[in-house]
């Protein structure tokens, strides 16, 4: 869209990649690192027998294969696009970028729909996998466990990721295929404001957390002096509740 301006209103496609490129990177890179967790968390799975005694290499891997693929997929949606058009919104999405954008967010909708169905598997096999262990070492024993608690305490945050850029990264994809396939920059200004929610992440991710995991809520309730044991409580009433919290360490679930 290239007209002339009066009001001064209208900015540059290079000025929108300065404002929106690091948001944009940002986005890639969230549901990358959600990926690399889903892998490493598969590899702690299948070498749950020495995992404990590896070194930091795989992580340093996946780290470099995040950034390098993030990059890739910024110079992907950047590619081809007029740095002198004039926009009325700070958007990479134009006439010449809007199909590879659209393409690259329904890719990342895969890898996000695939590494919740990960995490979910995997919290499954490990459970099924401790109640067949028979006679094998206390070191393995433990990794099974520290694969299930690891799991259980990734999933709320894996879940409330997955609520929160899934309706983003489908939004662009919807909107090219059922609205205007040559996103016309009034319409699409609107309707990407309203189906942009991947900014609620970070507000309910604590939400979240907080109400999933019990040890929040106590240490809270003792913070506060509801409900908590106090240091000097009778002893039969402190190891009542330390067995308790061990049994529920490596039998019960988490939360």
């Amino acid at each position: 869209m290239n007209f002339p301006e009066p009001c001064d209103y209208l900015i540059t496609m290079g000025t929108s990649l300065l404002v929106k490129g690091p948001v944009l990177f940002t986005l890639y890179g969230q549901v990358w690192a959600l990926a690399t967790m889903a892998v490493e968390r598969c590899y702690a799975t299948y070498r749950y027998h020495d995992y404990e005694k590896r070194d930091n290499r795989v992580g340093i891997l996946l780290i470099a294969f995040q950034w390098l693929i993030n990059t890739l997929w910024i110079y992907i949606a950047t590619s081809g696009a007029d740095l002198l058009e004039m926009k009325a919104y700070p958007s990479t999405a134009t006439s010449t970028t809007s199909g590879a954008i659209s393409t690259l967010f329904f890719i990342l909708a895969g890898v996000e729909v695939t590494a919740f169905s990960v995490f979910l598997g995997l919290l499954l096999y490990n459970r099924r996998k401790r109640t067949q262990l028979g006679f094998v070492p206390l070191t393995e024993k433990y990794q099974i466990g520290e694969n299930i608690r690891a799991t259980q305490l990734m999933l709320p945050m894996v879940f409330t990721h997955f609520c929160c850029f899934i309706p983003t990264l489908f939004a662009l994809p919807f909107y090219m295929k059922f609205i205007d396939p040559t996103v016309e920059q009034r319409g699409f200004t609107v309707y990407s404001e309203t189906v942009y929610t991947s900014p609620f992440y970070c507000v309910l991710l604590p939400i979240v957390l907080f109400w999933r995991h019990k040890v929040l809520r106590y240490n809270l309730q003792k913070v506060m002096g509801m409900n908590a044991i106090s240091p000097d409580a009778p002893p039969d009433q402190q190891q009542v509740r330390h067995f308790q919290l061990l049994k529920e360490s490596w039998n019960g679930p988490l939360a």
